[in-house]
Formats: structure tokens, sequence, C-alpha cells
């Protein structure tokens, strides 16, 4: 795309500038800089949504051009190890951010490292990670996840647990007794509903303490009249349009006429479940029946039955409707393989039924394997205990481990064969 083109549109695509030879990369840096300012906003993947809404905003269209990075959790393993571009970050006006510092899950990509190379007529801004909890006190780590790294989610189809489901599939409770529970008020107590919304407030206030914008406040006198946050990390566009009115008056931009519109895309591929008892305690006022499973996967909401059945359906295949059973759960979408050592030869299978996982892979060896990761599988549906099994060759027998993190590792010294077969079964 011409550079011109790029700057008309106003927010140019990070993986649009990288991929150059670095001398291009200046140039083109230096031409955008020669018709308009920098920003860049860095931190989750609220940030996409609030630059959306910003972008709305014709005098700052006016002065910035928005370098969009991914997510920082979608930053690749170059980008972890050797951070962002410094010829890019050098260049930068405005650069809005949110508190990133696990070095171990991020690397070079904490915010103390990449604001150290920032110049120093740079603006930078921290912003809160928008967080509210205080819908779902149901929610917690959903440990039977599913279809990780899938064309549906990365994360899974399934990325939040929930209590009150949890406690009923493990009882295997009956649908009917099912729907009535999940409509009553003893499905969460109301000491738990109310802790966990004082709970959300002192978080949210926490992790303000380091901002130069704050949020809780509105979040605070607003949640009970509209419908604030999908999922606790997930707000709603009209959240995200609050912060960056706030981030703009910070910048000394007039925001009279800038005024909130519902027609741009929400981050909503997943909702939480607000239970009736909920609503009830916390007083909210505004209407909320049905809510997105998985959006990627099914287009349309469901009703608290129709979303917990999907929950089953996905996190409890063991469990029967009717007497019949469901079919065998197709989970090979979890399966990476490191192709600097192995690749198909046919489709790789694993599926999970009644607890059991089963793993087939049928492999061309490219070269020695000392003992090396051949293959990963999320650690979610690894066996609870590494063990040891055998991959078969034309010629002989090697020994593979089965680690409880999710490496397969394979030992095959030597050239003797090229094709190996590993078939294999654990629970979970």
């Amino acid at each position: 795309m011409e550079i011109n083109k790029m700057i008309q549109q106003g927010i140019i695509e990070l993986k649009a500038l990288t991929g150059r030879k670095e001398e291009n990369l200046v140039d083109i840096i230096s031409e955008i800089k020669r018709l308009k300012k920098i920003a860049v906003f860095f931190g989750n993947c609220q940030i996409e949504f609030l630059e959306n809404q910003i972008y709305e905003m014709s005098s700052f269209k006016d002065d910035y051009v928005i370098i969009r990075m991914p997510a920082v959790h979608l930053m690749g393993e170059e980008e972890k190890k050797h951070g962002l571009n410094n010829d890019l970050l050098k260049a930068v006006d405005l650069f809005i951010y949110q508190e990133v510092h696990d070095v171990q899950k991020y690397g070079e990509l904490i915010t103390e490292n990449i604001t150290r190379c920032l110049s120093d007529t740079c603006i930078k801004l921290c912003i809160p990670n928008c967080f509210f909890k205080g819908y779902h006190p149901q929610m917690i780590k959903n440990e039977r996840n599913t279809m990780l790294h899938s064309k549906y989610n990365e994360g899974g189809i399934v990325p939040y647990g929930d209590s009150v489901l949890q406690e009923c599939f493990e009882a295997n409770m009956d649908i009917d007794a099912l729907e009535m529970y999940m409509y009553s008020d003893d499905c969460i107590s109301k000491s738990m509903i109310n802790d966990n919304l004082a709970f959300t407030f002192r978080e949210l206030k926490r992790r303000e303490q380091v901002c130069d914008i704050t949020i809780s406040d509105f979040i605070e006198s607003n949640y009970k009249e509209k419908y604030l946050f999908y999922s606790p990390s997930h707000p709603a566009n009209i959240v995200l349009h609050e912060l960056g009115k706030r981030i703009l008056d910070k910048l000394g931009y007039n925001t009279k006429d800038f005024i909130y519109s519902e027609n741009q895309a929400e981050n909503n591929k997943f909702e939480v479940l607000i239970y009736p008892v909920v609503k009830k305690t916390l007083g909210l006022s505004f209407d909320k029946e049905t809510f997105y499973f998985c959006s990627s996967l099914c287009q349309h909401r469901d009703t608290l039955l129709g979303y917990a059945l999907k929950y089953r359906k996905y996190c409890f295949p063991e469990l029967r409707i009717n007497g019949i059973g469901y079919p065998p759960l197709d989970m090979t979408y979890n399966i990476k393989i490191d192709t600097n050592y192995v690749e198909e030869r046919l489709s790789s299978c694993m599926t999970y039924i009644n607890g059991t996982v089963h793993l087939a892979l049928y492999l061309t060896a490219l070269k020695e394997i000392p003992n090396v990761t051949i293959v990963y599988i999320p650690k979610e549906i690894a066996p609870k205990k590494t063990y040891l099994t055998a991959a078969s060759g034309l010629k002989a027998s090697y020994p593979v481990q089965i680690l409880s993190n999710g490496e397969i590792r394979l030992n095959k010294t030597g050239n003797m064969d090229s094709i190996i077969m590993i078939d294999t079964m654990w629970h979970v």
C-alpha cells in the first residue's frame, strides 16, 4: 500500500510496516511524521476498541496517525525476545498504555522497557485495564476449556468457567431442575454477590493507582442502569468511549461534540451469564436475558438454559442426554507440531470422550530427534502425570514421553526410520 494511502487511512497496522528493510521503515516513519504525529496505544484486547472510539474525534484524526499494535498477548516470540522497533518507538509522539509488568510472560514487551525507548518529548499516558467482576461472581478458571487454538478462538471456546454450572454438571443435574436452579435465589448467595462487588471496586481502584486516567467512578455510577461489561475484562464500548473522552480531555481537546455511537463493533465474542439472583441483589435495571456463548461458533445469543446446555456439551461431553451419549469431541485443533523435526504424513487426530483423550499421529521424521519436544498440546488436556509410551517406526520402536505440561517428546537417534506412528490414550 502506498504511504499516502496508509496515512489517509489513519490507522496503520503494525504488520503493514514490519517485514521491510530497516532503511525503508525509517523512510516511511519520516514520511508519516512529515504530515502528522504518531500515536501508539499499547495493552490488551481492549485497546483496539478504544482506538476506534478515539478516532471518531475529527480533531484527533487531523493531528495523529495511529500505528495499531496487536494486543500484547498476541505478539510473537520475536517481539517478546527483542521488543518493539526502536526507530518506531523514538518517533512516537503519543503513547497511551496499560501497565504490562510480567517479564516472564511478556519479556521485553513490559511497559517499563518500552517507555524507556520513547523520546523525551513523547506524551505518555497510563490508562487502566478496565475491569468489573460485579455482574459475574460465579466466574472461575475453566479447567475444562476446549478447542484451544481453534479457528473459533485461540484461547478456546469456553474461556470462562462458571461455578454454578460446574456444580450442577458435576452432579449430573436433571435439565428441568437445572433451569429452575439457575433462575432461583439459591444458586449464588447474597453475601457472595455483595462481597464480590466490593472486591471488584477495590481491585479496580488499586489498579488505577499508577494511572494518569481513571474510570472506576464512571463504572460505579452506571453499572446498575447500563450493561457495562460482557465479561470482567471485556468492557462494552460505552465504557471505552468514556475512557476515550477522558484521554482526549487530558490532551486538551474540546470533547463537547464527542458523542457515543452504538454502531461500532463490540468486544462481545463471549458473554458471561448474569444470573437473576445477581440482578435482583444488585438492583440492576437494564434488560439482559440472552448471552453469546461464543459468537464465532454460534452467532445467536442464548437464554440461560441454552447457554448452560452448550457449556455442558463442550465442557462435560461425558454426560448424556436422554440416555444417548455425545459423540467424541474433536480436539485436533489443539495439536501444535514442531516442523523443525517432524511433519504430518496424514492429518493428526485428537479426540475426547468420557474423560479420555485419544491422540494419533502419523509423522515423517526430518532429522535425528535426540529426546526433544516435537508436539505441543494444552496443559489443560494433558495427562495428570507424565508417562512413557512408544512410537512405532518401520524398523524399530522409539521412547515417547507424554508430559503433564502438554509437551510430547520423542527420542529417535540414528536414521533407520523416517516414518513415525504414535497412538496413545490417557485420562484427564
